[in-house]
Parts: C-alpha cells; structure tokens; sequence
C-alpha cells in the first residue's frame, strides 16, 4: 500500500508543482500549492519517516487554513467566476466551478479529519496503525465513510475522463490528477493499513 501512495502522490505533486509554476493566475497558483503539499504529505504519510516530516498537528493547521480558502472561494465568489479557466478550481465552466470547488473543500476537510485520526491513533514506525482487523470503532466507521465517498469521486472523475476524452488536454490532465488524487484519498483512508 504504502508504495501505491507514494507513486500516486508523487504524480500528483509534480503534476501540480508543473500547474502551479505555470499558472498566472495567484488564486489558481494558490490552489495548485495547496494540492502540492497535500500531495508530499500523502506521500510520506505510509511510511515511518512520514510523522516527522508532516507531523498530524501541523497537517491539522495547513489543511484547515486550505479548507477555509476553498470555503471562501466556494461561498464568497460571485457567480460567473473569476475566470473560465476550465481547469481551474473556481471555473465557471460545468466540468469545474461549483461542484469542483465543493469537492476541494471537502478533501482538503478531509485532510484535516484524517490528521485528527493520526494525532489519536497510537503510531507505529510513524504511520496510522488501528487496531488488527476491522474492528467498527467510530475512527473505522469514519474511514470507512470517506473511503466510500472518495471512491465514489474517483469514478466519477475517471467517467468525466471518458466522457470528455476529446477535451483540451489540459482539461484531461487535470481530470487525469483528480482521479488520482482520489483514489490515493480512499486508500489514505483505508481503516486498515
């Protein structure tokens, strides 16, 4: 597991290191570090190193602050949005915009929730390690839920990659880094490592 996260986060991090290198727009270039260092702490979060790297406290106060830009975006931006970006997280265009922003806000809250989960779980070798077995304790029926709805969201990206396959390519990348962003979600939140 702990490879599979580190790959997928890798990806994922140079991807939106590339997007935010290249974005002149500083709410979009806001974004893309915000998705860059979501996805390093991903990345170390499996393995022992991960704690001292990307401790769950510090992983709390980061991911809060992003929560609440994406809040702001989501609920302080007038309609039409800033721009049409279609890639962009506050795009007005039907494949981002709203929904998209919501969705952002959610795994950044995300984020937080499973930096909350680490901070109270005992740690062994630094990454989350429950109890043996699936045990329904209320941190499990939390995993279990975000690991569902996560996995929900990255069917739907991957049916948004399908279906817009002959959109701009950078349309399909950034589908491209959802979905992928997704998926290591639902592992992240894998009750049982």
């Amino acid at each position: 597991m702990a490879i599979i996260m580190t790959v997928l986060f890798f990806v994922t991090g140079v991807g939106y290191l590339i997007r935010a290198a290249q974005d002149r727009d500083p709410v979009g270039r806001l974004s893309d570090i915000f998705h860059v260092v979501m996805s390093f702490s991903m990345l170390a979060m499996p393995w022992s190193w991960g704690m001292a790297v990307f401790p769950p406290v510090i992983q709390i106060i980061v991911f809060s602050l992003a929560t609440l830009f994406y809040l702001v975006l989501l609920f302080g931006t007038p309609a039409p949005a800033h721009h049409t970006d279609p890639d962009s997280p506050i795009s007005s265009h039907h494949h981002a915009g709203w929904p998209r922003v919501g969705f952002h806000a959610f795994m950044m809250g995300a984020m937080v929730v499973m930096g909350v989960l680490m901070n109270g779980m005992s740690h062994d070798e630094g990454h989350m390690d429950p109890p043996q077995g699936l045990m329904w304790t209320a941190e499990n029926v939390i995993s279990v839920s975000f690991m569902v709805a996560f996995g929900v969201s990255t069917i739907w990206y991957l049916a948004s990659f399908i279906r817009l396959r002959r959109a701009p390519s950078v349309v399909r990348l950034n589908l491209s880094l959802m979905a992928l962003m997704a998926i290591g979600m639902c592992l992240g939140f894998w009750p049982v490592w």
